[in-house]
């Protein structure tokens, strides 16, 4: 009896350890990537397209709103730009909760838990930001102080 009660304790204590290894190890995987994913990106293309190159945009991100959005893009209305990607509990891979990393048209590398939702609809049905600093101010962006 006084083994089952340590095993049964062990398990109670261990089970949620190891999730929150996975998980903590899964999030810093996947920022990792993301991060990757942007340094590549903007090796590529060193900004986003004009308002006028909707077809590139298109192309490149397979999906615009009002050519001021893509998977991958975002332009404020000052001109300024984040290079992002992002990732939604309701995608598949819910113990990674709600992520989004950018990185700038200065350089600057942001992170946040704020759910955009699915493909950042959330985002898409505000509109689009006037300034990088109402996006950070508006969905909780938080500066990285180097390259996640």
């Amino acid at each position: 009896m006084k083994r089952a009660a340590i095993v049964a304790a062990l398990l109670i204590v261990g089970i949620p350890i190891g999730f929150l290894i996975f998980k903590n190890t899964s999030i810093k995987n996947w920022k990792r990537n993301a991060s990757n994913e942007i340094a590549r990106q903007l090796k590529l293309h060193s900004e986003p397209p004009g308002l006028d190159e909707h077809e590139w945009m298109t192309g490149y991100g397979h999906d615009t709103v009002g050519n001021w959005m893509s998977t991958q893009w975002i332009t404020c209305k000052d001109g300024s730009w984040l290079a992002y990607r992002n990732e939604c509990t309701k995608e598949g891979r819910w113990w990674l909760g709600d992520l989004f990393i950018a990185r700038d048209s200065e350089g600057i590398w942001y992170q946040s838990d704020y759910h955009f939702c699915v493909d950042a609809f959330v985002l898409r049905m505000r509109g689009q930001p006037e300034s990088l600093g109402e996006f950070i101010k508006n969905y909780d962006a938080v500066r990285i102080e180097s390259e996640p």
